[in-house]
């Protein structure tokens, strides 16, 4: 039997993972962008924004990323309501964007 050298064991199995479908692909909508809001300079949820409205010309993966991550907002948003509500109810200020809160006399 032929003993191979950890070093090209690990080149082997490091060339496989690079050929897989899901390392092949990291962002799934870099693709779309690109034919779809070629215009578009990244930043600030650009992108975002210029696919939603091709939501139904995106590709599967695509699609499935944009709704993972419209879920994470929604969530995200529902957690911030709910602390300003429980802030509220405490008598506690609830900071200003970029300012902290001050205690009151």
């Amino acid at each position: 039997m032929t003993r191979r050298s950890p070093l090209a064991v690990t080149a082997a199995l490091l060339a496989a993972l690079a050929a897989s479908p899901a390392v092949a692909q990291p962002r799934p909508c870099a693709d779309d962008a690109r034919r779809l809001c070629p215009e578009v300079t990244p930043g600030a949820g650009a992108i975002a924004a210029c696919l939603r409205p091709h939501f139904d010309q995106l590709s599967p993966d695509c699609q499935r990323q944009m709704q993972r991550v419209q879920k994470r907002q929604r969530a995200l948003t529902g957690r911030r309501k709910q602390m300003r509500t429980a802030r509220a109810a405490a008598g506690t200020p609830s900071p200003s964007p970029g300012r902290t809160a001050e205690p009151r006399p």
